[in-house]
């Protein structure tokens, strides 16, 4: 009793995905002691996630080829094999563009990156990395499963304007260029 917690909350991780009919969405909930939750304003964050075997090895300060290559070597594959995740979105086509170049296969998806992150952490679901920009409340939450599964997660806010770059100050994010850790 008079415990004080952080919650994050997304009542529904990929509202068109149920729209759709389709499958992947999630209801989903973190909880961690207060103050160690990002409280992450409403903005689209930078993000990768991987599973254990490459938990501690990437970096959202390497290049896309760099974490392709890390990932393939942490799981023993070759670069061919490495399955990225990326949200299907024109903001992503460089980035799309890019790991194409590696040789290395890409799994588009429509909505859902929550999901996605949970699933660099299962052999099963074939997929070894995600990259690319989504929400960022989506993304603490991505981080609590991911740390949870022994996996890593790190984020990068990105503001598109002053205006954004004035609520996160005044959230308390004084630098929102820097990489956020599990």
């Amino acid at each position: 009793y008079g415990s004080r917690l952080d919650v994050a909350v997304d009542p529904l991780e990929g509202t068109s995905i149920v729209a759709t009919g389709t499958w992947g969405a999630l209801a989903v909930l973190a909880v961690a002691d207060a103050g160690d939750l990002l409280h992450a304003p409403d903005m689209y964050m930078d993000k990768i996630a991987v599973g254990p075997e490459a938990a501690g090895l990437i970096s959202l300060d390497n290049s896309i080829e760099e974490n392709i290559a890390i990932v393939a070597k942490a799981k023993n594959k070759n670069v061919e094999d490495v399955v990225v995740t990326i949200l299907h979105r024109d903001r992503h086509e460089e980035m799309i563009q890019r790991v194409r170049a590696t040789g290395a296969r890409i799994k588009l998806i429509p909505d859902g990156d929550v999901a996605a992150a949970i699933n660099t952490a299962f052999p099963k679901t074939g997929v070894d990395l995600l990259l690319g920009s989504g929400g960022a409340p989506e993304g603490v939450i991505a981080a609590v499963a991911m740390k949870c599964l022994g996996g890593d997660f790190q984020g990068r806010l990105l503001p598109e304007d002053e205006a954004q770059e004035k609520r996160c100050q005044d959230m308390g994010i004084a630098d929102t260029g820097r990489i956020l850790l599990l």
